[in-house]
């Protein structure tokens, strides 16, 4: 029988893309004339050319900036981008559709999605702070790279740090993710081809990792300290979780259930959590080379051997 965490990440799952969409729908009446590089932007401004900020823009009650051209950077400057922290306060920067965007180097506080990429590609989000946001970074489209950013989720409602919506050969590497309800990552059965790597996740009622999709690649995270699980497979998934560390989850370190697909769980360490350290479901998962020691639930993993 489901658990209410259970029941309560299903709901979870399905909440971004209605949020994100309400806001996209309701607060695009905010933007106001595109933004050139001789002009600084407003809140709500649509930028069609590379700008880079040389003051704070605060208290946008709608979008803070609205991309509307391809090919053009976003350089915060290390300044800061903040709403009102409303629930219906939009996206920091919201691309509705554009290729080959960079959003860089500064502060994006108080919205409902901090960076919201709807079909947007081959594009790049690194080096920016994110705060008191529902959601860090939203990926709805392919070849989008999320690197080296770190994320906090500092509102009761912060769902998840960086979410893959749809898409395919999304990258998501290098950040850190603190305290998220949802998962620090989330990958969504619409998603394939994704990477989550080289990430530091722990969050204080959520999971760490959620893999969904099709081909996704979970590897080399270090998963520390979660509310619930640490690492958890989801329903149709296929892929890989290989070599990450794992460690004092408030339930089991890695979850793979029956209903996933052919994933490869390999050379993952996962030490001292709540319930097992590795619970596959079903065998066919072992990829060799696991290890786990000090969990409180034995058999240290289930159909996976461990060292």
């Amino acid at each position: 029988m489901p658990s209410s965490s259970d029941n309560r990440r299903a709901w979870l799952v399905g909440r971004p893309i209605l949020a994100a969409a309400a806001a996209s729908t309701v607060l695009v009446g905010f933007a106001a004339a595109p933004a050139s590089a001789a002009s600084q932007p407003s809140c709500g401004s649509t930028v069609t050319t590379s700008i880079t900020l040389q003051a704070d823009i605060t208290g946008c009650p709608g979008d803070g900036l609205v991309i509307g051209a391809s090919g053009i950077t976003i350089d915060l400057n290390g300044h800061l981008l903040s709403g009102t922290g409303s629930e219906v306060s939009g996206s920091g920067i919201r691309s509705p559709e554009a290729s080959q965007v960079t959003i860089k180097h500064g502060r994006i506080e108080n919205f409902s999605g901090g960076v919201d990429l709807t079909r947007t590609l081959d594009s790049v989000v690194t080096g920016v702070q994110f705060a008191g946001n529902d959601f860090g970074v939203i990926l709805r489209q392919s070849r989008v790279t999320v690197t080296n950013n770190f994320m906090v989720g500092t509102r009761n409602t912060s769902d998840f740090g960086v979410f893959v919506v749809s898409g395919q050969g999304n990258r998501v590497t290098s950040n850190t993710l603190k305290g998220f309800d949802g998962a620090g990552i989330a990958v969504s059965s619409q998603a394939s081809s994704t990477t989550v790597a080289g990430n530091n996740t722990s969050n204080r009622s959520g999971d760490g990792i959620w893999m969904g999709g099709q081909q996704t690649t979970v590897y080399g995270n270090t998963v520390v300290a979660n509310g619930y699980e640490g690492i958890v497979v989801k329903p149709g998934a296929t892929g890989s979780v290989r070599s990450n560390t794992v460690t004092q989850s408030a339930s089991r370190g890695i979850d793979v259930p029956a209903t996933s697909g052919s994933v490869v769980v390999a050379n993952n360490t996962a030490n001292y959590n709540q319930e097992q350290g590795i619970w596959a479901e079903s065998a066919g998962h072992d990829g060799g080379g696991n290890h786990a020691t000090g969990n409180d639930i034995t058999p240290q993993c289930l159909n996976v051997v461990c060292s």
